[in-house]
């Protein structure tokens, strides 16, 4: 009889102990998502100014080399009038192909 009492209370104690390691499994996983989340969160943000800080220099690089192509075509306007004739040729005569 005391063999089936002390079977009891180590039964009751490791349903005690499954119990605690389901909470203590649930919080862990909870702890998981919100750190993934943060750092997902993270990520994008990181990611978008990265993106606006390349738009920005494309944007600066195509501005200077509009200012770099004007400043050539007004110091030489017959050449740049000459080749603008040849490849409107070009093209045309590729168009009627």
């Amino acid at each position: 009889m005391t063999a089936s009492i002390r079977s009891d209370i180590d039964l009751d104690s490791v349903k005690s102990d499954i119990a605690a390691l389901r909470g203590d499994v649930a919080a862990l996983i909870e702890h998981l998502r919100q750190n993934a989340s943060e750092g997902a969160s993270a990520v994008h943000d990181e990611i978008g100014h990265r993106v606006k800080s390349l738009g920005k220099e494309a944007a600066r690089d195509g501005r200077d080399a509009a200012d770099a192509l004007t400043a050539w075509v007004s110091q030489r306007p017959v050449l740049a009038s000459l080749i603008a004739l040849c490849v409107g040729y070009v093209g045309a005569r590729a168009l009627l192909r």
